[in-house]
């Protein structure tokens, strides 16, 4: 049998920084995910409303854990349970209002962004579905037990519970199952999409990021699960619980930063071409003038230098098939065709 106390003591500080952790991550991916939707011309939608529900809900759901972290590393004997039991049975609610939350978001969001009549339908019934998660769950973990505070009061009876190990299982297996479900929508819309073969894996692939999410449910349901007991594993379950649902949010925000993804790109090879530009400017006012003399020949690294710069950052070797007439400014404004290149080498 799980010695409960013995395995909060050992789990409490891993959640508590779990946590922490988690709780900066997923506040600096909405908050980059609004940065985004401010700075472009897609606009806030009601995906964005449901994340921001999502995240208000995860600050909840790690307060209460941080809260239970501190309540049993101090506990001493079993008989300190019930009031960490009454932390758990508060995280269980939250989880299945955050579950739905983070799905929602992710459905509109495809929603939006694809607006084929065909796709529509299959995302209206997606979103049917989770709220058909949605009800049975959340009834089932308020009423695990008759009465209600049975669940944590250990010491009542009579009390009549449901298998609660079984139960979460059934609960987490479902969810997973409906995360694979809302992933397998873009990817069939996608690939109908004209696009070539890398741009569309690339498209693909962000939105396959959100696999992430299953990967820590199906940990969370073989660590946390050990059959045979009355009781999963309190502590691995919380600790489970924060990163699954915080992987979720922060997958969620993926898709959002392709955007923010091209204007850093963008931003960063301005930035090296700006260097780039700057290197062979002396070199190339030596250039203009000699030439301008029509006198004596450039040194072989100076020649290399504006070769480099006007062959387009490539020599011209192995490029025979240039028009001789081609022509490049460099940066002191001068104009050089590929003849004169070929003449100064």
């Amino acid at each position: 049998m799980i010695d409960q106390v013995a395995a909060i003591h050992a789990q409490w500080h891993e959640v508590f920084h779990a946590a922490i952790i988690f709780t900066a991550l997923t506040t600096l991916a909405v908050g980059l995910r609004f940065w985004t939707k401010s700075t472009t011309k897609a606009g806030f939608g009601s995906d964005d409303a449901f994340i921001g529900f999502a995240l208000f809900l995860y600050y909840g759901l790690n307060g209460v854990q941080i809260y239970a972290c501190l309540y049993g590393r101090d506990m001493k004997s079993p008989l300190e349970l019930p009031r960490y039991i009454q932390f758990v049975y508060v995280t269980g609610e939250l989880y299945c209002f955050l579950v739905l939350a983070i799905n929602t978001s992710v459905v509109l969001f495809y929603r939006r962004i694809f607006a084929v009549q065909e796709f529509r339908r299959l995302t209206t019934i997606c979103l049917i579905l989770n709220v058909a998660w949605f009800i049975p769950m959340i009834f089932v973990s308020t009423f695990t037990c008759y009465p209600v505070s049975a669940m944590w009061n250990i010491f009542t009876f009579p009390a009549h519970c449901i298998d609660y190990p079984k139960f979460f299982i059934v609960i987490v297996a479902t969810e997973l199952l409906l995360c694979c479900i809302t992933l397998a929508l873009p990817v069939v819309q996608v690939s109908k999409l004209n696009l070539n073969t890398r741009t569309r894996a690339g498209v693909i692939g962000i939105f396959l990021l959100g696999g992430f999410v299953v990967i820590t449910g199906a940990v969370r349901i073989i660590i946390s699960y050990h059959p045979g007991e009355p009781m999963i594993d309190l502590a691995v379950d919380m600790f489970w619980n924060t990163v699954h649902i915080g992987t979720g949010i922060i997958c969620a925000c993926l898709p959002i930063y392709r955007p923010l993804g091209r204007a850093c790109t963008s931003f960063f090879s301005s930035k090296l071409s700006s260097l780039r530009s700057k290197a062979p400017t002396e070199g190339s006012s030596k250039l203009s003038s000699q030439k301008t003399k029509g006198g004596s020949e450039l040194s072989k690294s100076e020649s290399a230098q504006n070769v480099t710069w006007i062959a387009l950052g490539d020599s011209l070797d192995g490029h025979e098939d240039i028009p001789e007439n081609f022509s490049r400014l460099d940066p002191s404004g001068d104009s050089f065709s590929v003849r004169e290149v070929r003449g100064i080498v």
